[in-house]
């Protein structure tokens, strides 16, 4: 088995012994880190103080079966169909 990965990686050009190129707009591990926390933390406190917010941002707190339904289908629906033209204008 092991033979056969060697050829497999050396027919796509896989190279195991080499380090991984940086990150194409130069993000370091520390800023990726940061980023994630940032948005952790603002994630929270959105979570936490969000039905302060004015009426017209308490979608997501209000109790509404059909706004829940929205909220968890829209991105799905959004991604798919960016997935779908970006898969239609390839061909």
């Amino acid at each position: 088995m092991s033979q056969n990965f060697c050829c497999i990686a050396a027919l796509t050009g896989d190279k195991r012994d080499k380090p991984a190129p940086p990150a194409p707009d130069g993000d370091s591990d520390w800023v990726y880190l940061a980023k994630v926390t940032a948005l952790s933390f603002g994630g929270a406190a959105l979570i936490k103080y969000g039905s302060l917010l004015p009426p017209f941002s308490a979608l997501p707190f209000s109790s509404d079966p059909i706004s829940a339904v929205l909220i968890v289908a829209a991105p799905v629906v959004v991604f798919s169909t960016v997935l779908l033209t970006e898969h239609r204008s390839e061909k």
